[in-house]
């Protein structure tokens, strides 16, 4: 079930927001709350994450097999020296799945890093926004890079292919789990 969603979500001023899809225009503050709207279409679910202590970074990425995405990194504190790591494995796994699968068919992908205590959210995959686990050294092994590989994986398999990740999670993981090896 593929739809379209339009979104509004209020949190206190200073709180950044990532989410699925994209601003469909920037953020306003309307008394005591920061009000962003936005924007996906053919995706089969929303998600969201919010903060106020995000440190954000984005880069523009293409490559013969991707047409262009904005990478946008929403980075706990800890891990704000490590952001470089972050865009390479997004951008490594873009060209290869594109290359092998088929092109990357948005124009959008947020990466959420929660802190330590969040853990529980970490490694997990949305349409147009996945999440890394959670900052809990400054030096983290190559499993950063695994697991940034692996979620946007989760954007074919799951997320294009569309099974049903609840009944039959053996599928996505599978073929997810293949393609980040190869």
């Amino acid at each position: 079930d593929f739809g379209i969603y339009n979104v509004t979500i209020s949190v206190p001023p200073d709180y950044t927001v990532a989410a699925t899809g994209f601003p469909v225009k920037s953020p306003k503050v309307n008394q005591n709350y920061k009000v962003y709207k936005f924007y996906a279409d053919d995706v089969h679910d929303f998600a969201w994450a919010a903060s106020p202590d995000f440190v954000v970074a984005e880069q523009a990425f293409s490559s013969p097999a991707v047409p262009g995405v904005r990478i946008k990194l929403y980075l706990d504190p800890l891990h704000k020296e490590l952001q470089e790591r972050y865009f390479q494995a997004a951008k490594a796994a873009l060209t290869y799945f594109s290359k092998w699968y088929g092109p990357y068919p948005y124009s959008t992908l947020s990466i959420v890093v929660p802190p330590g205590q969040g853990n529980g959210a970490g490694g997990m995959e949305y349409p147009t926004l996945i999440t890394a686990f959670g900052a809990t050294g400054s030096s983290p092994d190559t499993s950063l890079e695994r697991t940034v590989i692996h979620e946007i994986g989760h954007q074919y398999f799951y997320g294009m292919v569309a099974n049903n990740e609840f009944e039959e999670a053996w599928l996505d993981e599978s073929f997810t789990s293949y393609a980040e090896d190869r």
